[in-house]
C-alpha cells in the first residue's frame, strides 16, 4: 500500500482480480499464464479481447473469475 499500485506488475494486478490459485499454482503464477498466452500484445489490456469461455480453459479460471477479468 505505502508504494501504490503503480509498483505491481501486471500478473499482480490480475492475481487481486483471480484472488485463488490452484494446487499446482498460485494466483500470481496462474495470472502470468494468462498474460503471456493472450497478453503478449498490450500487457494486461491485451487480454481485453480474450472470451470468457477463452480464459476458462484456464485450470482455476471459472465463468465467475472469467467475467470478472472481463
Amino acid at each position: 500500500m505505502r508504494l501504490g499500485t503503480e509498483s505491481l506488475t501486471n500478473a499482480e494486478l490480475l492475481a487481486v482480480i483471480i484472488r485463488s490459485g490452484t494446487n499446482e499454482r498460485n494466483s500470481v503464477e496462474l495470472a502470468e499464464s494468462i498474460l503471456i498466452r493472450h497478453g503478449n500484445s498490450g500487457g494486461i489490456l491485451g487480454i481485453n479481447h480474450v472470451s470468457i469461455q477463452e480464459l476458462m480453459k484456464f485450470k482455476g479460471i471459472g465463468m465467475v473469475k472469467a467475467i470478472q477479468i472481463k
